[in-house]
This record gives C-alpha cells, structure tokens and sequence, in this order.
C-alpha cells in the first residue's frame, strides 16, 4: 500500500501529523461537554391552555376539539391524546422518532394561532419534556432571618447574581413567604356607599401606573417622558380615592383594611427541620453541567460574604458531582484497562520497543478520536467513555500483527536492507488482513449509528460512534505510525532498545545477564547472588549519573528497573504458559477425536441457554444505583 511506503519513508511528516492530531484531540478534549447519559430528545409535544372557572364539559367544547383539529394535521405527527378538567385543557402530541421537533414545534404553534379561543381562555402553551431540563443545582437558604427576608434575599440578590454567570439559562426561586400587599373591602360599607367592587379595582390599577407621556425634542435632542405614579407605601394606596359620594371624595381606607402579608404557601421546603428557602438552578441549552456547576458553587463563596449574620447558603444537590464522578470512575477504568494492556503485552512480547511502540498508539488513538467526537456532537458520558473502554482491548490488536508481521520479515530478510524497506514490506504482507479484520468489528457498531427509532437509538448512538472512530484512527496508526516507529528505532537505536524478541519466552535457565538471573527460581542457591546483584546494580548504575554519563544511563536504568519490577508476572508467565499450551494440546487433540461428543455438548449449552432466555429481566438502562 501506498500509505505504508510513504509513512516510512517521511517519518518526520508522519511524526508532525501525530502531534497536530494530538493537541487538536487535546483541544476538543477540553470542549467537550461533559453529563452523565446522552442526550435524549422525546419527539412529543405538549398543547396547555387554561381557562379559569369552566366546567370540563365546556373546555371539551370550546377548547380540546378545536385545537385538536387543527394540530392534527401537522406532519409527522403519531398520535394524539388530551385531557379536558376543570379550568385546563392538555393535549399531548407524539411524533414519529427522528421528527425535527424544532420545525414541529413552529408547525403546531402556526396552527393554534388560527384558532379562535374565547375571550376568557388564556394563550396556549406548547410545552416540550426534555430530561436534560432538570435543576442542575439545589441552594438552599436558611437561617435566622424571618421567611418573607430569606425569600427577599433570594429574588432580589441571589436570583439576580446567578442568572449573571455564563451557562446559567435560570434560577427559579421557591419556598419562604412571598410578600404581597392585600386589600380586604368591607362589603356592607361600599354598599351603603353605593360603590361596586369593580370600581375599586380599577382605581388601584389606575393610580398604580408606569406609563409613557410622549417625547419632547430640543434642538438635536429628544426625551422621552414617562408617568411615574407607583406606590411606595401602604399610605399611598390607603388614600386612593375609590369614587365620589354628594361630591366627596371616597378613600381606600374608609371602605377596606390595606396591610402587609404573604401569598398563599404552595411550597414549602426544609433543612434540617427548619423551614428555609430553595434555588434551583437550570443551565442553557449547551452549557457544560461540570462547568456550569463549578462556576456556581465558586461564586457562592463571594455571595455567602454578603449575607446577613446567621442567614447560610449550602448547596443541597449538585448533579455535575455524580455525572464527573461517574465519568471519571469510566475514564480510569479506561485508563488502567490500556495499562494492564500494555503491561500483558509485554509480558508476552518481552521487547521493549514493540511495547512501547503500541503504548504510545493507545492514548494517540483515543486523543485523536475526541476530535471525531466534537465534530459529530458526541459528549463525554458513561456511553461514550464506555466506548472508548471497550475500544481499547481492541486497539492494540492491529499494531501487533503489523509488528510481528514486521519482525518475522527483519529476521528473513538480508541484513544489508534498510530497515524502512523492511518495515514496509512486513507491513504490506498483513495491511489487506488488518483492514478486513477491523472492517469486520466495524461493520457491528455502524448500523447502531443510523438506528433513530426509539430512547435506545439515542443512548447507543454515541457508543457506537466511538467505538467506530477510535477503531478506525487505531487501523490508520497501524499502517501508518507503527511501521515507521519501527523504521525510525532501527535506523536511529539500531537494535539497543528492544534487546528481547517477538515470539515465544525462552525456556527456564536460559536467560543472558541480569534479566536471567531474575528469571530463575528463588532457591538458595540463588538468594546471595540476587542480594549481591542488587547492590552491584545501585553501584555500577549509580556511578554512571554521579559521572553524568546521561541518556544512555537513564534508558538503561529505566529498562533495568522495569525488567525488575515485572520480574513476578514474567516468572509466573514462564511457568504457566507452557502448562498452558499442554493442557490446550490434550483438550484439542481429544475433541478433534471425539467430535459428535463435542457437538453434542455445545448442542445442550446452547439449549440451557435459550431456556433461560426467558427469565431474563428487561430494562432499558441498569440501576444508577446498587446495594
């Protein structure tokens, strides 16, 4: 392949590629949103109209059937069902999956428009159910102070300073006593009078006004006039004049008690047993939830300076806690997923330039794939990173049939060659192989991509498109970077670095220097020699840094201690691998001279397996939460 050759022989090229990909997937990283499920659209759309003091029959009537015959024509629409009671009518509209509900929204609102509803009846609302509409934060606010302050506190001050920060959409404010100024009329004093109520309202509404007075123009200059008559105190609205009676006038306060209190409680909310006032906080449409959340939990730092003595502001649920923790609970799994990888990969290779040559593929392919994710609006959940998850295990599987590809033709081939040609053609012998391989694991996951009907489309869409991305990404790093990181260590270290080999461990006793002395049974024969190597090692590689010998030391340092450290895995590997691969020979030889038996058993696991099929539980996510 053409790729292959170019890769080889342009290493710098191939090297500048790598790290542009790198920090632009670096980049998208940190652009990424980041919430705890993908996020799910319910293509259903809900019609509320409210129409005081009417009897169900009458919102049928006058309400529900009319616009249900007018939004029933509305493309793409499934299915339609409402309910008519007392003073409200609610008509909920369910759309085919993959309906664009922006444009049905517009649709639909077009359509009440041309309804003509009765004067008493309220606009409509349309009103849509997202999940991700949910309060992201809970504050709650207690304390000392009476519940009118608190509840003062949180319109005036807290409300005003949250909905400042960026990513915050609203701050609803609930619980506490909302002040409100009421007027009760003394009726048998305004009918000895001879005054209706009505009369009453509409002298309080026009005496309570903020209305605009025209413009005046100066010259190049123009005001505009306004007519402030707000009332600032119960006084003001006690001497309202409500009417006139034999030509005097009638004030408020002769024909109703004007006083301060609250409205009607239809919340109440609690701390710790005491009744306190609630913040619920509700980001924008794409805002990210983690840092969203930490701007408002930092900026209540400032805010609980400001407050009064014995007033507290603590934040009573957060869900950009449980989402980062969830989300990095997945990444580290991840994470230690791709170390163990390398670390099996070594233990099985036992060369350090092919472990290392795919240690370094592994997080290139999965920071190159957040560039794929930003650009297809893929954000960081438990599905995505999931994905990434299950792609790791995966990742590693091309670069290593292209390096043993690679070594089995280094070892054939004449000495004399140059090791780019070599890599090339090691690599060329399996591209046709690796790419059907990985096509084949792809061809799994890509139709999930175009499945659009149902929640289940939706959470699976983003698993499948990183497990896609980071497959592909990791096909072309094998073609491409591992064949010409190959090229480039032999060209540059010679063969220094990997001093193991490909293939299969060697046999017990047989290992050179250091490393095979470490591979050896611990008897006692051996126990002084180990004591004694230890501390030959920490001087012979200890007098080379104080001389400051550098790179080499370091490298040879770094390989000794690494050969040390999996000492214990190697050892047991050695030992149990060969069993292994016995016990594997005798099962094999058994079943290829027993075939019917073995046929006959995969025939009754598969028939206990369909019979329990049955009692198998359905649900479309787990529990968030266990035990």
């Amino acid at each position: 392949m053409k790729i292959i050759s170019f890769a080889v022989t342009h290493p710098v090229t191939v090297w500048m590629v790598t790290l542009a990909a790198v920090v632009f997937g670096l980049t998208a990283l940190g652009r990424l949103d980041m919430r705890l499920l993908p996020e799910i659209r319910y293509p259903s759309l809900t019609v509320q109209t409210e129409f005081p003091g009417t009897a169900p029959v009458d919102v049928e009537n006058l309400l529900t059937r009319p616009l249900e015959e007018a939004v029933g024509v509305v493309p793409g629409l499934r299915k339609v069902h409402s309910i008519s009671q007392s003073g409200l009518s609610q008509i909920t509209l369910e759309f085919n999956w993959g309906t664009a509900m922006d444009y049905a929204a517009l649709d639909v609102r077009e359509k009440i428009d041309l309804v003509r509803l009765p004067d008493e009846a309220r606009v409509p609302l349309l009103l849509k159910y997202d999940p991700a509409q949910d309060p992201v934060v809970r504050i709650g606010l207690s304390g000392n102070a009476s519940l009118i302050q608190l509840r003062n506190i949180a319109d005036d001050v807290l409300k005003k300073e949250l909905e400042a920060l960026q990513g915050v959409a609203a701050a609803r404010v609930s619980g506490g006593l909302e002040e409100e100024i009421r007027v009760e009329i003394d009726e048998t004093r305004l009918s000895a009078l001879g005054l209706q109520i009505g009369a009453v309202s509409q002298a309080l509404a026009s005496e309570n006004i903020n209305a605009s007075g025209g413009r005046l123009r100066d010259r190049n200059a123009e005001y505009i006039v306004r007519t402030l008559s707000r009332f600032e105190s119960l006084q003001d609205i006690e001497k309202v004049t409500v009417g006139l009676v034999e030509g005097k006038p009638i004030r408020l306060s002769e024909v109703a008690r004007v006083y301060r209190t609250h409205k009607d409680r239809t919340t109440v909310t609690h701390i710790d047993g005491q009744e306190s006032v609630e913040i619920a906080i509700f980001k924008e449409g794409d805002a990210n939830i983690v840092e969203m959340a930490r701007r408002v939990t930092g900026h209540l730092e400032n805010l609980r300076e400001r407050l009064p003595v014995g007033v507290k502001l603590e934040i009573l649920f957060d869900q950009s806690l449980f989402i980062a923790s969830a989300v990095q609970e997945v990444r580290n799994n991840a994470i230690i997923g791709g170390l163990l990888a390398i670390v099996v990969l070594f233990v099985f290779l036992r060369d350090f330039r092919s472990t290392l040559i795919i240690g370094i593929a592994i997080p290139i392919s999965i920071v190159t794939t957040f560039i794929l994710m930003l650009t297809r609006g893929v954000s960081l959940n438990i599905m995505s990173l999931g994905g990434l998850a299950l792609g790791v295990g995966m990742l590693v599987d091309n670069s290593i049939v292209v390096l043993e590809s690679i070594h089995r033709r280094r070892e054939l081939a004449d000495e004399k060659l140059d090791p780019g040609e070599i890599a090339a053609t090691g690599a060329n012998e399996v591209a046709g192989a690796v790419t059907a391989s990985t096509l084949t694991t792809l061809a799994v996951f890509v139709p999930i991509v175009f499945v659009v009907v149902g929640v289940a489309g939706q959470i699976f869409r983003d698993q499948a498109l990183t497990v896609t991305f980071s497959l592909a990404i990791s096909l072309i790093l094998s073609l491409t970077f591992t064949p010409m990181a190959v090229a480039f260590g032999q060209r540059v270290r010679g063969s220094r670095l990997g001093e193991g080999r490909l293939g299969p461990p060697q046999a017990e006793g047989t290992g050179i220097g250091w490393y095979g002395a470490w591979s050896r049974p611990a008897t006692s024969r051996f126990k002084l020699v180990r004591a004694m190597q230890l501390v030959a090692l920490f001087l012979v590689l200890g007098l080379p840094l104080l001389l400051g010998r550098g790179t080499q030391f370091l490298t040879a340092l770094l390989r000794r201690v690494v050969l040390i450290l999996m000492w214990p895995l190697t050892w047991a590997f050695e030992r149990t691998f060969p069993m292994l691969q016995n016990f594997y020979r005798i099962i094999l030889d058994w079943a290829l001279g027993h075939r019917l038996v073995v046929l006959f058993l995969v025939l009754i696991l598969a028939g206990g397996a369909v019979s329990l099929w049955p009692r198998l539980g359905t649900e479309l996510v787990p529990p968030p939460f266990s035990g």
